[in-house]
């Protein structure tokens, strides 16, 4: 068997596969030499069983044949330090370690490790993590360019931030998903302040009350329905408001948004 393992915060994902597989350029900014905390051991069978009803499971669909209905092309079975994945023999051509962390639901494993994966743009200011989450088009890359720019910010990635509970407090890190901001660096930080954005003509700062705060990381971060999933990330989401900076930003696309976080969070401009 061969295995390649990553490491996403300190959590040690190993993908065990009886054929290498190959990986892009983005995820070997996270390998690994050690040993996994958890393996995905991956199967290639002529048959996949619709397992789509069990609480342990995970099924991906798609269409096989042209003009017939969606049908499993992956199934997926959890324990506790491993998973079961199988794929359609089909597919095994064109399978990658990307492939495989695409079509599992990585926010089942990473629960494991009281981690969840938040949409956002994430920067390194000082040794501290900043995080800017709105849905798409709303100026996460804007702001986290303007921090780059006028407070030389690290950017570490464009569009997802892996947020994990340490004993310290909690730690934003890189992961290898980029979206289209193509920004993807293998780097974590203490978690210094979420900042929620939205547009306006002039600048506003305020903290989030914690349902405002929930609401609105809930509808960014990444979650499935399988053994008690949501329940568990609205808990600890509860204790990363009740111990860290959650703000709401409606700002302007300039350095005068800049100045106005910087103020709140630092005492004054930097």
């Amino acid at each position: 068997m061969h295995i390649k393992t990553y490491d996403f915060s300190g959590i040690h994902l190993g993908i065990e596969s009886e054929e290498p597989l190959t990986d892009n350029a983005e995820l070997r900014k996270f390998s690994y030499n050690g040993t996994p905390d958890y393996t995905i051991s991956l199967h290639f069978t002529d048959t996949v069983p619709d397992t789509s009803d069990c609480a342990d499971f995970f099924v991906k669909t798609a269409i096989l044949e042209a003009n017939t209905p969606q049908r499993p092309f992956s199934c997926t079975e959890f324990y506790a330090d491993h998973c079961e994945m199988q794929v359609l023999d089909r597919y095994a051509a064109d399978f990658t370690a990307d492939s495989v962390l695409r079509h599992l639901p990585l926010s089942h494993m990473l629960l494991k490790f009281d981690a969840f994966v938040l949409h956002g743009a994430h920067i390194v200011v000082d040794g501290e993590a900043i995080v800017f989450s709105a849905p798409s088009g709303k100026g996460k890359s804007t702001q986290a360019e303007l921090w780059r720019r006028h407070r030389s910010a690290a950017v570490i990635n464009g569009d997802r931030v892996l947020v994990r509970k340490s004993a310290d407090g909690f730690t934003a890190g890189g992961i290898y998903f980029a979206g289209t901001s193509g920004i993807c660096e293998n780097v974590t930080a203490p978690l210094r302040a979420i900042i929620v954005l939205g547009q306006a003509k002039e600048n506003g700062l305020h903290r989030c009350t914690g349902s405002q705060a929930l609401h609105s990381l809930f509808g960014q971060s990444a979650c499935c329905n399988i053994d008690g999933e949501p329940v568990r990330l609205v808990g600890l989401m509860s204790e990363l408001i009740n111990s860290t900076e959650i703000l709401r930003l409606d700002c302007l696309p300039d350095v005068s948004a800049v100045e106005t976080l910087s103020d709140f969070l630092y005492g004054e401009s930097k």
